[in-house]
């Protein structure tokens, strides 16, 4: 009886979730939205503003529009492996801040609300994906107690605290587990159909454009993962890449264009690239003067 009545408590584990996730939204919200904003932090709460102070979309002169403000910062040589990756970040940013800015003291707190926001919806989609295997290991569509304690332990991280205000990072892991969500799925149900695929595609693509890691971490993740699939002849296995590949490549084509621009296309005069190209400042393991 008592197990029958546990169950029944635990058959909607959901509430439990959302109700941790709301609890966990205002106790960060109270501890950091009033953060001093340092670092990359900083710098796109003021690409932000530039985007926010620009003359809007329509415009007759490219200069001053918000098509120069985003495009300035992503195309900077020095910015390849850096700001050119949290485009769709800061995008989304923005859109956000014209519908909910009103709301919040300054640009500052809007960034930080968005943050926590999105930190606070991670925890959703975690649970998502730990539900998934759960679900796939004991055969059992109900969650008891203990799975869920174990997973609210693993939630609470120094790092994740601490974390929470720095938007573009707590943005990237959302895509990167909704891209990883559902390329779980489809490798569970079996269903890697062209829409499928497709639509994987552009979920990558459009994490890849969140942050550096999200490039490096899935799209290689993802490509060797279709390329071993067994039971597929070579023949399928390639037609699944190239629908998989269509939007990373359109994303990749502009930082392709960018680095033969700045990097590879001779000078008239010279005959020498405009700019030495350079790994280790690519990756921005050394900084050039």
């Amino acid at each position: 009886m008592k197990s029958n009545s546990s169950k029944l408590f635990f058959r909607n584990t959901n509430y439990i979730i959302y109700f941790f996730i709301l609890i966990n939204f205002f106790f960060l919200f109270y501890k950091f939205n009033s953060i001093e904003p340092m670092g990359d932090q900083a710098f796109q709460i003021y690409w932000l503003a530039k985007l926010l102070n620009s003359k809007g979309f329509f415009v007759n002169n490219f200069e001053g529009s918000f098509y120069y403000e985003l495009l300035k910062v992503m195309a900077s040589p020095n910015n390849f492996f850096a700001y050119y990756w949290h485009s769709f970040f800061i995008v989304v940013l923005y859109f956000f801040s014209i519908i909910f800015g009103t709301f919040f003291i300054d640009i500052n707190q809007t960034y930080i609300i968005f943050s926590i926001f999105i930190s606070s919806l991670n925890i959703y989609l975690s649970y998502l994906i730990y539900r998934l295997y759960i679900i796939k290991i004991t055969d059992s569509q109900n969650l008891d107690i203990y799975s869920i304690i174990i997973f609210l332990l693993i939630n609470f991280s120094y790092h994740k605290f601490y974390y929470s205000p720095l938007g573009v990072h707590n943005f990237a892991i959302f895509l990167f587990l909704l891209t990883f969500y559902y390329f779980q799925k489809m490798l569970l149900n079996n269903k890697k159909d062209y829409k499928n695929l497709l639509f994987l595609g552009m979920l990558c693509s459009i994490s890849m454009v969140s942050h550096q890691a999200n490039f490096l971490l899935l799209l290689p993740t993802i490509f060797v993962s279709i390329f071993l699939a067994k039971d597929e002849n070579l023949i399928l296995k390639f037609k699944n890449l190239f629908f998989f590949m269509i939007f990373p490549a359109i994303f990749l084509i502009p930082l392709i264009f960018l680095i033969y621009v700045y990097y590879i296309k001779t000078g008239v005069d010279t005959g020498k690239p405009n700019i030495s190209f350079s790994w280790y400042n690519f990756f921005r393991i050394e900084s050039r003067n």
